[in-house]
């Protein structure tokens, strides 16, 4: 069979699609909502493809694919699949050596701020991160230091002023004793940022963005944008590592052809999943079947173990954040005291709210729940 006549058989669900080329290595694993439609937009409108598209192309001879209930779980096969095979075009999620922190020494005389790929911090350091885009993460720092003007391009020499302080970056702490406390204070502020702490700093970009282009200083207000998306970016991740971090139990349903899909999370782990079809079961069943899986998954005697987040569950972790935190997400946080065997009031009314969800929010449900 040619690989139009494969296309042509593939259903129109979700999955994954591994591409090989003649000696039948693997080369690129994607993943689809619509697996008939996503393959076979390979083979269409060739002139709108990107080089490496039309590389891929080329050396493709063959394909198979995994089928998968959500796109969620697409995403999460995808991601494994590209961590076990290395397909060389896979290279925007296959980036294992380009993963960094941010790291803050504060023993020094003058508190530094910088990126690092080897996160060894000591005691009284700061570590922050980590963040898939060194380069990214580069200029979101320059771009936050020359801001608070402590971007000193030679702080180690004192009594000369950089050539950061002529340009407006650097308080000049190279230069003046008194310029060093100020130092410290903004290195404080950026400190409280990536902390999410203190985030008056975007409100504060916005408005300076919407002044300059009002004043038609259109390059300015492009300047103070570039820093919004730098900062943004920063909080972003920051907020997917306290994610991990704060370990939570969830309980998530995404819509399926006829019924529902029960996904029980912690912290950045999809521990259980499982499907319910309404055609054969009620309202009340799935009720009852879910808060049962649920105590058996979080064992209220059990410590939730600490989570290291690192290069190698990063992206899953990404993946998992972004879809409990979508709007169209139905999700409950499952709290310990819920796990209580004597008392499951709680638990019982925190899966008829996620039941609640599923239904309001599904329209392929009504029928078959009314």
């Amino acid at each position: 069979m040619n690989l139009k006549e494969k296309i042509k058989n593939l259903p129109s669900t979700p999955g994954v699609y591994l591409y090989k080329d003649s000696l039948n290595n693997i080369i690129y694993v994607g993943k689809a909502k619509n697996l008939k439609r996503r393959v076979g937009n390979y083979f269409q409108n060739s002139k709108s493809h990107s080089s490496k598209v039309e590389k891929l192309i080329k050396h493709l001879k063959d394909f198979e694919y995994r089928l998968t209930d959500t796109e969620f779980e697409a995403l999460l096969l995808e991601c494994r699949l590209i961590k076990e095979y290395k397909p060389m075009y896979n290279s925007q999620m296959n980036r294992t050596q380009s993963y960094t922190y941010i790291l803050v020494q504060k023993d020094n005389p003058l508190p530094t701020i910088k990126n690092t790929r080897n996160p060894i911090a000591k005691e009284e350091d700061l570590l922050f991160g980590p963040y898939t885009s060194k380069n990214t993460v580069e200029k979101a720092l320059e771009d936050i230091k020359a801001y608070y003007q402590i971007l000193c391009s030679n702080p180690s020499i004192n009594n000369r002023l950089c050539l950061n302080y002529s340009l407006g970056k650097c308080l000049g702490m190279c230069y003046k004793d008194k310029a060093k406390d100020e130092y410290k204070r903004r290195v404080e502020k950026v400190i409280s940022l990536l902390e999410g702490t203190d985030t008056s700093i975007l409100e504060d970009l916005k408005e300076k963005m919407r002044s300059e282009s009002m004043a038609q200083h259109f390059e300015a207000a492009a300047k103070y944008k570039e820093i919004l998306n730098s900062v943004n970016y920063l909080i972003s991740k920051e907020k997917i590592v306290d994610f991990a971090k704060e370990n939570k139990k969830i309980g998530m349903i995404e819509d399926i052809e006829g019924g529902l899909k029960l996904f029980l999370i912690q912290g950045n782990a999809m521990l259980f999943s499982k499907r319910y079809l309404f055609s054969h079961q009620n309202q009340e069943q799935i009720h009852e079947d879910i808060k049962t899986n649920i105590l058996s998954c979080f064992s209220e005697d059990e410590a939730s173990p600490s989570i290291i987040l690192n290069k190698d569950n990063l992206d899953e972790t990404q993946i998992i954040y972004s879809y409990i935190n979508k709007k169209s997400s139905k999700t409950i946080e499952i709290h310990d005291d819920w796990l209580n065997t004597k008392n499951q009031t709680k638990l019982d009314e925190g899966v008829a709210k996620l039941l609640e969800q599923a239904i309001s929010l599904s329209s392929n449900l009504n029928s078959d729940l009314s």
